[in-house]
């Protein structure tokens, strides 16, 4: 049973849709309620704004769950785009797609560290941390994410990520025998 209580959030954004299916993840996997567009202030008297806002978040297994949905192409992807696009590129050019890939990974690794705030303030010694994301993270990124314990969800892969996320100990599926089986082939 899903109940949609509340006005987090007065107008839809392009984000809704991924943050309902990884809510509804969370539920079918032994979540019992997850919260959305959870806001922190650290004095709503003195600063009215929000200085983080949590996109989902719910109790599990003695640990806060904080996830972070971001369901748009990422601009990596899009100056890979660019470049494909041209037929050739001038080096100056290729100077300015390389520093603009380059702010692009820093802008997602601030993404990431305002997460790891976030969970200072809210999740606590036991917080969980994951970002769901449309497409795959920049390598360094990726590396980034794993070494300061936040786990990175594909959205592809929703269910069968969050599956081993809040079932570690469970058994393996057939996809996952699958993925082991490619990734060693190689």
């Amino acid at each position: 049973l899903v109940r949609i209580a509340g006005t987090a959030d007065r107008e839809a954004k392009k984000g809704d849709p991924l943050e309902f299916q990884a809510a509804a993840v969370a539920l079918k996997l032994g979540a019992t309620e997850v919260r959305r567009s959870l806001r922190l202030k650290v004095d709503a008297s003195a600063i009215p704004q929000p200085h983080a806002e949590i996109d989902l978040i719910f109790n599990r297994g003695g640990k806060l769950w904080l996830v972070d949905c971001k369901d748009r192409v990422s601009g990596s992807f899009l100056v890979r785009q660019l470049r494909d696009e041209m037929t050739s590129v001038p080096p100056r050019v290729d100077r300015m797609l390389n520093r603009l890939a380059d702010e692009m990974k820093i802008s997602q690794i601030k993404a990431l560290k305002d997460d790891l705030v976030a969970n200072v303030e809210a999740g606590g010694l036991r917080g969980r941390i994951v970002c769901v994301r449309r497409d795959p993270l920049p390598e360094d990124v990726h590396r980034y994410a794993k070494r300061n314990g936040i786990d990175v969800v594909h959205k592809q892969h929703l269910f069968q990520s969050f599956r081993r996320l809040m079932h570690p100990g469970g058994a393996a599926t057939a996809e996952d025998l699958g993925a082991l089986k490619r990734h060693f082939a190689r």
